[in-house]
């Protein structure tokens, strides 16, 4: 009983495995292939991330050439051959269709990362079947007259989207946002705490923006300029800059005293003292002189004095501070590694 058991469950499973490729359409009872090619495949559009639709295949029971009648054993799709790049295809049962029944074959791909075009495909299948006088016959078939058509859906110019921010130093920023099908752009950015704004103009959809103020806090604003449209400006962003002078523009030396390392400098391991303002979860970085973030973790830590250590082994000879972000704010402490 056991082994009928480890018999039958992988079955059940490829079974459940297979009914999950595809299903085929059930209005479908003649023998043939649905859609046929005189309505072909449905079209898709470059703007949209997935394509995905299903083509019935109904196998007939027998047929009859000259006085003879044939059983078709099964049909076999061998392959496909000129799908769009990142197209593919799936089917039940390792793509053998059996006779007189219905089955199906499963397109999917990525419309959005292929482009527009007209991308004819041609399958190349095999059909068993059996006469008593004959007996087994193989056919081979071509079938070259489908096709999958992707349109182009030209990008609306509107309001910028997606804005972001990243690559952050103590003096430049990128920012960067969704095309919107604009002849250009302008980025305008200042400190939040006033002063003039700095214009830029740039075609691609990001900008890097140096010459920065360290430990300062920036608003930015994207404008789309489009043809014959108008110009359309985004909502503002802020972003903040790093900076070794950051606890000094932030915090009072009585906050500094809150975070103390030993032995300063370093070889492997460095030793921290820290009064946390509240217990709970902490986000601890180390990072180089230049901003760059080269070691991040996480500690639980108790209301007020906590004592812990961290591997810095790995890290090459030279200066690096040490941030917490303790609720109140972040504690900043600057060690040395020999």
């Amino acid at each position: 009983m056991k082994k009928l058991l480890l018999f039958i469950v992988p079955l059940f499973s490829m079974a459940i495995l297979q009914a999950q490729v595809c299903t085929p359409d059930p209005i479908y009872t003649s023998p043939g292939i649905y859609p046929d090619s005189a309505t072909g495949l449905p079209v898709t559009y470059d703007n949209l991330p997935s394509y995905n639709t299903v083509i019935t295949v109904v196998v007939p029971e027998d047929t009859t050439v000259g006085f003879l009648t044939l059983h078709y054993e099964w049909i076999h799709l061998d392959s496909i051959v000129g799908l769009p790049v990142g197209f593919t295809y799936a089917c039940p049962s390792a793509c053998y269709f059996p006779g007189n029944t219905a089955s199906c074959i499963r397109l999917t791909g990525n419309p959005s990362v292929t482009g527009d075009g007209t991308y004819p495909f041609t399958a190349y299948v095999t059909a068993k079947l059996t006469n008593f006088l004959l007996g087994t016959i193989y056919e081979s078939q071509v079938i070259d007259d489908y096709k999958i058509q992707i349109e182009h859906v030209p990008v609306v110019c509107g309001t910028p989207t997606g804005l972001a921010s990243g690559s952050i130093t103590s003096t430049s920023a990128t920012v960067s946002w969704d095309n919107m099908g604009a002849s250009y752009y302008k980025v305008k950015y200042r400190p939040s705490t006033g002063g003039a704004w700095t214009t830029v103009s740039t075609t691609s959809t990001s900008y890097n923006l140096t010459g920065l103020i360290s430990c300062a806090q920036y608003k930015w604003s994207v404008t789309a300029v489009c043809p014959g449209t108008g110009s359309f400006k985004s909502a503002t962003k802020k972003f903040t800059t790093n900076g070794l002078d950051c606890r000094e523009a932030g915090f009072s030396d009585a906050a500094a005293d809150r975070l103390i390392i030993n032995p300063n400098p370093v070889t492997d391991v460095v030793y921290v003292n820290y009064i946390s303002p509240y217990a709970g979860e902490q986000k601890i970085f180390i990072s180089d002189m230049q901003g760059k973030i080269v070691l991040e973790t996480q500690a639980g830590m108790f209301e007020g004095a906590n004592n812990f250590n961290i591997d810095v082994s790995s890290l090459t000879s030279g200066m690096y501070i040490m941030k917490i972000f303790g609720g109140e704010g972040e504690y900043v402490a600057k060690f040395m590694k020999d």
